[in-house]
């Protein structure tokens, strides 16, 4: 399954700390709706506020993976594909 990495900033960082149902588990039942996962999550200092390793059956579900967690949880994520990069060297060096 694909894999792709997620920049989040939450549009309201107060809101993370005080609602028991924000968070990555409630995002994980998005993805599973549609047949992803959420591989793991990090909390990060800087621009973002969270990391997340996600997979999801292809880019048109991404989208609306992606769509339908921003607007449940009230965050912005920039989402980027991924490839190993022992796949991607690879890949190049076959080409």
């Amino acid at each position: 399954m694909p894999t792709y990495i997620r920049l989040v900033k939450a549009k309201d960082p107060r809101k993370v700390a005080a609602d028991p149902a924000w968070g990555p588990e409630a995002a994980a039942k998005v993805f599973e709706r549609h047949g992803g996962r959420i591989v793991d999550v990090w909390a990060t200092l800087g621009p973002y506020d969270f990391v997340g390793v996600v997979e999801a059956p292809d880019d048109a579900t991404m989208l609306r993976i992606s769509a339908e967690v921003g607007s449940l949880l009230g965050i912005d994520a920039v989402t980027l594909p991924a490839t190993k990069a022992r796949e991607f060297l690879q890949g190049l060096r076959s080409a």
